[in-house]
């Protein structure tokens, strides 16, 4: 008996089948976990995630939006912009971009910080 195949032409056949049906496993095993997640994502959805805020920009410090003109708008320095929000102040936000304005403002001693521009309540 001999280990070697004496029929050249089923030994082929076999080879075939053997790389299709190893091929078709990968595929048919990919395909039933792809379709076990979308049977997992509609009956379990995941909340959908807030859009993400632009950065602030920065804008020159004599930067006036004309919804500012009537004098509705302050600038609060950046420390501060918790406790405005808390008495009801919004922060001014670019109708192009919805991005928040702040201006680099100097104290005077050589230091600098960071003012953004808020609503008031009536505005």
């Amino acid at each position: 008996m001999s280990l070697l195949p004496t029929d050249l032409t089923s030994f082929i056949w076999g080879l075939l089948i053997g790389a299709a049906a190893i091929f078709l496993h990968g595929f048919v095993s990919k395909f039933g976990e792809d379709a076990a997640d979308a049977v997992k994502r509609r009956i379990f959805p995941k909340p959908s995630e807030p859009p993400l805020r632009p950065q602030p920009v920065e804008v020159d410090k004599s930067f006036l939006p004309p919804v500012c003109q009537g004098g509705s708008c302050i600038g609060v320095r950046e420390l501060q912009t918790g406790e405005k929000e808390a008495q009801g102040y919004t922060f001014y936000l670019d109708p192009d971009d919805a991005a928040k304005r702040y201006r680099v403002v100097g104290m005077g001693n050589g230091t600098t910080l960071n003012e953004y521009l808020m609503l008031r309540n009536d505005a």
